[in-house]
């Protein structure tokens, strides 16, 4: 008798066991998934990154003459100057991309006048630099002043267009927007802009060498009035 009782507690004492062990392995299996699809989102690349810092003030480039009446006025990062550059983006609607905002996600810039700039002409542009990837026609470029799109950047059905859309620039630019100086600019002292990037939604492919390419690319600003 006293036999099948120690016999009944032992299996009761094995099979408690058992459990336990596998309720151990359950709690330490969903710890470790948890853990990896941590690691894995944590590392992926932040989207979009556009890293644009502190402060700088350029006078644009001149095709007349060595006078300047209009500075262009950046934020600028130390490391890559006045551009803004793509990694790791999906395919997002014109709605969405025009309405960026935020840290990393924009390049805002202004134009500063003299009196003397009244009746500058000048060009804004953005050239894409060496190390970009991304196909011309993947990436939408939209410049803006304050709330309004530059008429330039849309397409006639009212989309913006994609970066190979723009007219070329000296043969290795694209112009975002050709402008004259007012005497109200002139009076105010200065233009906002913000330049905005993403990827088309008309993309349909997303694969791992697809999320790895980037789109580097400059502002810069030309003028080419008699000043």
């Amino acid at each position: 008798m006293e036999k099948n009782i120690k016999g009944k507690k032992n299996r009761v004492i094995y099979w408690l066991t058992i459990i336990v062990i596998i309720i151990i392995y359950i709690v330490i299996h969903l710890l470790m998934e948890g853990f990896k699809e941590k690691y894995y989102i944590d590392n992926i690349p932040i989207q979009p990154v556009n890293h644009i810092r502190g402060t700088e003030k350029k006078e644009p480039e001149n095709d007349n003459t060595d006078n300047k009446n209009i500075i262009f006025k950046y934020t600028e990062d130390s490391r890559r100057g006045n551009h803004i550059y793509m990694i790791n983006q999906f395919p997002m609607s014109d709605e969405v991309g025009k309405s960026l905002v935020g840290e990393f996600k924009t390049f805002d810039f202004k134009l500063e006048f003299t009196e003397k700039a009244v009746g500058v002409k000048y060009t804004i542009t953005a050239e894409k630099l060496s190390n970009s990837d991304l196909p011309d026609d993947w990436v939408k470029a939209y410049l803006s002043n304050g709330t309004a799109g530059i008429n330039n950047c849309f397409r006639p059905n009212g989309r913006i267009k994609t970066y190979n859309e723009y007219p070329v620039y000296k043969g290795k630019e694209r112009i975002l927007y050709e402008g004259t100086v007012t005497s109200a600019e002139v009076k105010k002292g200065y233009k906002d802009f913000t330049f905005r990037m993403w990827v088309s939604e008309d993309v349909k492919v997303v694969n791992e060498e697809y999320l790895m390419r980037t789109f580097n690319a400059r502002i810069n600003v030309h003028a080419n009035g008699n000043i």
